[in-house]
């Protein structure tokens, strides 16, 4: 009776396990494709004024940091190569891109919407983010990873995104309790 119980919580753990490590591989195989899609949003978008020294891409948690340094530590941005840290509110100055993952949206959201940045691009991934605080927002549709983007937030962080990249996205306008700021 013992040696059932315990060789079926063994495969009980077996199973969590395969189910746990199956999530991780869908978590970096998303966050790769996002990368992917975030080095075309910064080849498309303009600083006002241009980064000069390095581009510092910014993240929200040391998880999407390691993805996504992984993904993108080898492209170079305005003949610069990126610099990857993980910030926290008030980090967030020095930053050419900020990414603002699901887990930190919460913390950030609020921040960010009463806290404008101008030639900041926000790229976030969870539902009205475009709408109250963020440039370009991630969504699913039909399991397919689209994006949208908020213009008039861009506008007024100083960042120009080409007219390509606007006709390939949903666009949406902003919404918030401070009079729709950046």
């Amino acid at each position: 009776m013992f040696r059932i119980a315990y060789i079926l919580l063994l495969l009980i753990a077996v199973v969590l396990s395969s189910f746990q490590a199956h999530a991780l591989t869908l978590t970096q195989r998303e966050y790769q494709i996002k990368s992917a899609f975030i080095a075309n949003f910064i080849r498309y978008t303009r600083w006002q004024p241009a980064p000069s020294e390095a581009f510092e891409f910014c993240t929200t948690s040391a998880g999407a940091n390691n993805i996504l340094s992984q993904s993108l530590g080898n492209e170079v941005w305005f003949e610069l190569t990126p610099i990857f840290n993980v910030v926290s509110p008030g980090q967030e100055l020095h930053c050419h891109l900020l990414f603002v993952d699901q887990l930190s949206n919460q913390q950030w959201g609020s921040y960010l919407a009463t806290h404008p940045s101008a030639n900041l691009l926000i790229v976030s991934e969870t539902s009205n983010s475009a709408r109250l605080y963020s440039h370009i927002n991630f969504f699913f549709v039909d399991n397919k990873l689209r994006f949208e983007i908020n213009p008039t937030r861009l506008k007024r962080a100083n960042l120009n995104v080409s007219a390509s990249l606007l006709r390939l996205a949903r666009i949406v306008k902003p919404t918030s309790l401070n009079g729709g700021g950046i």
